[in-house]
C-alpha cells in the first residue's frame, strides 16, 4: 500500500490505522490538511472514499485524533471494520483514559467513544484500569527486573528475546555469574542513595529452565544485594515442563510470593502445533503442586488466537484454568511476528476473537478476578490487548508500574531495559542492556558504566 502524508509521523499513523481497520491491502492512503480540516483519501479494490474531520485544537493530540477519525470514515466506506479500540493504536491506551477519569466512568466512556471510537466495553475497561493506576502510583519508587533469556525450545508464536539452541543454553552458568555481578553493582548503587526496591520480577525467556541450585543461588544473590524484606517477589517459572516440586519448594524457601505457570492453552493439539513441549497434564500437575505450597499468588497466562485454536477451544482453556482457582490470570491476544492485512484467520474470524476475549474477561470477573493492568502489542490479532486479572489484594504491582511508567525500573541481564521515570512527567530515561546473552557475555566491561548511569539518573530525582 502506498502511504502519502505530510510528515513521517502521520505516514506511520496511516500504516498502523490501516492494520487496525483491516485494510492494509488498500492501494493507497493519502493524508491532507486544508483550513484546519483533516482529510484522508483511501483507494481499495476499485473503490475510493474520502474522510473529513475538523481539527478541534492546535495540539499534536488534536491533530492525531482528527487524522484517526477521518481515516475511520474513509476506511469503513471501503470495507474496513471498526476495531475495539477505534483509532487508538498505541501500546498504552490507559494513558488516554486518564484524561477523562474525572468525568466518571459513564461520561468518560462516552468521551472515549466520541473522540476515538473506542467501544463502550473497552472504554469502561480503560477507565477502571486508570482508577487502579492512580490508586497504586507512588513517587520515586524503584523496582527490579531480572532477565533470564533462555528457553528449552522456541515457541512458534514467540516475539520475545530468548535463546534455545544447545550452545546458547551452555552459556547459562557464565551468564548467571555475570548477572550476579550486575545485581551486586545495582544494589550498591541504590543503597548509596538510601533506596530499596519494592518489587522484584524474574522474567524471561523461561526462568524455570534454571536448576534448583541455580534458582536458590540467584534468589540468595537478590536478597543479599537488595534486602531480605522485599514486599513483592515474582518468579516467572514459565513453561510447565520446567516445573518440578523441588524448584517450587526452593522458590517458596527463598521467599518468592508469586509464581507464574503459563499453559497458554489446555488443548494438547494446539500446544504441539505451537512448539510447546509440554502437555495440559503437565500444567495441571504443576498447578496442583504450586497451590499446595500456598504461594501468595499463582499467575497463569492464556493466549487467544493461537494457530490451530478456535473460539470454543480458547474459552474451554480459560474455564479449565479458572477451575484451578489461580489468584492471577493474564489474557493475551496473539502477537503476530509479521503484520498482515487479513486479521480474520484466527479464532473463527475478527469478530469471533473479539467476542472470545470479551467473554474470557467476563469469566474472570465471575470468579472474582478484576482487571488491573493492560497493554497492547504491535500486530496483535484484531487489535486487541493483554490484560492482567487478580483477586483483590493479589495484583502484581511490578506489572502495573512497569507497563504504565509509574516507577523507576532497575534492570539486570541481557535484553533488560531499565528506566528512570520523573515523578511529575518529563522525559523517561531508558538504560538498555546488550540485547542477547552472547552480546551480554562478550561485553562485561559495559556493565559497570550502565549501572552507574542508572544510579546517577535516579540520584538527580531524589
Amino acid at each position: 500500500m502506498e502511504l502519502i502524508a505530510k510528515t513521517e509521523a502521520k505516514r506511520l499513523a496511516l500504516f498502523h490505522l490501516a492494520q487496525a481497520f483491516g485494510i492494509a491491502d488498500a492501494d493507497e492512503a493519502e493524508q491532507l490538511e486544508r483550513n484546519r480540516e483533516m482529510l484522508v483519501r483511501i483507494r481499495r479494490k476499485g473503490r475510493t472514499a474520502l474522510g473529513r474531520k475538523i481539527i478541534a485544537g492546535k495540539s499534536t493530540a488534536d491533530s492525531a485524533s482528527a487524522l484517526g477519525l477521518a481515516f475511520a470514515q474513509a476506511a469503513i466506506q471501503v470495507g474496513g471494520h471498526t476495531p475495539p479500540y477505534g483509532v487508538l493504536t498505541g501500546v498504552r491506551p490507559v494513558k488516554v483514559a486518564l484524561r477523562y477519569l474525572n468525568a466518571g466512568r459513564k461520561e468518560g466512556s462516552r468521551l472515549l467513544e466520541e473522540k476515538f471510537l473506542v467501544s463502550p466495553d473497552k472504554g469502561a475497561l480503560l477507565l477502571e484500569l486508570a482508577e487502579t493506576e492512580v490508586r497504586e502510583k507512588r513517587e520515586n519508587e524503584v523496582m527490579l527486573y531480572v532477565s533470564i533469556p533462555f528457553c528449552p525450545t522456541r515457541c512458534r508464536y514467540c516475539s520475545f528475546i530468548s535463546s534455545s539452541a544447545p550452545d546458547h543454553l551452555a552459556m547459562i552458568p557464565a551468564y548467571l555469574d555475570l548477572l550476579k555481578q550486575e545485581l551486586a553493582r545495582t544494589g550498591e548503587g541504590l543503597a548509596s542513595l538510601g533506596k530499596t526496591v519494592s518489587a522484584v520480577y524474574v522474567g524471561g525467556g523461561t526462568p524455570g529452565i534454571l536448576s534448583t541450585e541455580q534458582i536458590l543461588d540467584l534468589a540468595d544473590s537478590i536478597r543479599k544485594d537488595f534486602g531480605t524484606d522485599i514486599p513483592e517477589f515474582t518468579f516467572e517459572i514459565g513453561r510447565p515442563d520446567t516445573v518440578t516440586t523441588e524448584k517450587l519448594s526452593a522458590l517458596k524457601e527463598a521467599g518468592v510470593g508469586r509464581v507464574c505457570i503459563n499453559p497458554q492453552t489446555t488443548r494438547d493439539e494446539v500446544l504441539s502445533i505451537n512448539g510447546r513441549s509440554h502437555s495440559a497434564k503437565d500444567f495441571f500437575r504443576a498447578m496442583e503442586t504450586a497451590k499446595s505450597l500456598s504461594f501468595r499468588a499463582v499467575n497463569c497466562d492464556l493466549i487467544a488466537g493461537l494457530p490451530g485454536d478456535d473460539r470454543a477451544g480458547f474459552l474451554n482453556s480459560v474455564k479449565d484454568v479458572l477451575a484451578l482457582a489461580p489468584e492471577n490470570v493474564t489474557i493475551h491476544a496473539l502477537c503476530r511476528k509479521k503484520s498482515a492485512a487479513d486479521q480474520t484467520d484466527r479464532t473463527n474470524g475478527f469478530f469471533g476473537i473479539t467476542e472470545a476475549v470479551t467473554r474470557s474477561h467476563r469469566l474472570c470477573k465471575e470468579k472474582g478476578l478484576m482487571p488491573y493492568y493492560l497493554y497492547r502489542q504491535k500486530n496483535a490479532v484484531a487489535g486487541l490487548e493483554n490484560t492482567g486479572f487478580a483477586l483483590p489484594g493479589t495484583l502484581c504491582r511490578y506489572n502495573l508500574c512497569m507497563m504504565e511508567d509509574l516507577c523507576h525500573i532497575a534492570a539486570c541481564g541481557a535484553g533488560a531495559i531499565g528506566k528512570v521515570v520523573p515523578p511529575r512527567g518529563g522525559k523517561i530515561c531508558r538504560f538498555p542492556r546488550p540485547k542477547y546473552p552472547f552480546e551480554y557475555l562478550r561485553e562485561p566491561e559495559r556493565i559497570p558504566d550502565l549501572c552507574r548511569a542508572f544510579t546517577e539518573a535516579v540520584k538527580e530525582l531524589v
